[in-house]
């Protein structure tokens, strides 16, 4: 049975790859981040089209793998710069523009997993995050239906997981809390799904050797922090840190609107 993609998101339309504008939600009255000058698009030379049979790794005389048919939509591809759309999805510009350069809102550490002993303060604390972008890589991926092309092509492949395509963006962030907790700089990710076009999450990870804050790291200098958010639009400003260590996860925290 194929699945149909229902959009669950709903929010500001971003402007097709022919033309229109997009309007900047401003979640926290901030001014959109600054980005190069736009340069022109040849409309001749559009998006390469998703992989299929050999062009997406299968050797002339080989059987279609499904493996290798679905690996290049869902790894994705690099864009040139941030004026080339992602198909009929945004170009990256679009997706910059529903940033705003700083955010604020409230910490609220989580706490230690039971039976877990942590010397870390349980005390709401005010956040600040920065957003900025920096030449960071542009990865498109393309949506891909669950199977294709029709039933009755002898080309026809199922892939596993289908990808509902999206645009993401490489940024520099900052992560503060006023206690001091965390004072962090991250590379961050920025990624606009095309079934929410509206809507932007983020995405950083960090190893607990590399944490400039006092935070304890709940499971030891080996574990990772891991920062994932909703940016935009603003009453979806929110978002988690957890701790992993293997199978190991807890701590961290929230924050929210």
């Amino acid at each position: 049975m194929r699945m149909r993609v229902v959009p669950i998101v709903v929010g500001l339309a971003l402007a097709s790859a022919c033309g229109g504008s997009v309007v900047d939600p401003s979640p926290n009255e901030g001014t959109p981040i600054q980005t190069p000058p736009a340069t022109a698009l040849d409309a001749s030379v559009p998006p390469e089209a998703p992989a299929r049979g050999a062009d997406a790794g299968v050797t002339e005389g080989d059987a279609i793998s499904s493996d290798a048919a679905c690996e290049y939509p869902l790894r994705g591809f690099s864009l040139p710069d941030l004026d080339t759309p992602c198909f009929d999805g945004p170009t990256a510009r679009q997706v910059l523009a529903l940033l705003s350069p700083s955010y604020a809102s409230t910490f609220v550490p989580s706490g230690p997993p039971f039976g877990t002993t942590w010397t870390g303060s349980l005390a709401p604390s005010p956040l600040a995050m920065t957003f900025t972008y920096e030449a960071g890589t542009v990865t498109c991926k393309p949506q891909l239906p669950d199977c294709d092309p029709t039933p009755d092509d002898p080309d026809r492949v199922c892939c596993p997981l289908a990808s509902y395509g999206s645009l993401s963006v490489e940024v520099a962030a900052t992560f503060q809390t006023s206690d001091g907790a965390f004072d962090e700089p991250l590379s961050a990710t920025a990624t606009v799904a095309w079934f929410a076009p509206g809507s932007v999450t983020w995405t950083a990870t960090l190893p607990a050797r590399d944490l400039h804050g006092t935070y304890p790291p709940m499971f030891g200098a080996t574990e990772t922090f891991d920062f994932q958010g909703a940016l935009a639009p603003s009453a979806s400003l929110s978002g988690t840190v957890v701790e992993t260590k293997g199978a190991l996860m807890g701590g961290g925290g929230t924050w929210g609107p």
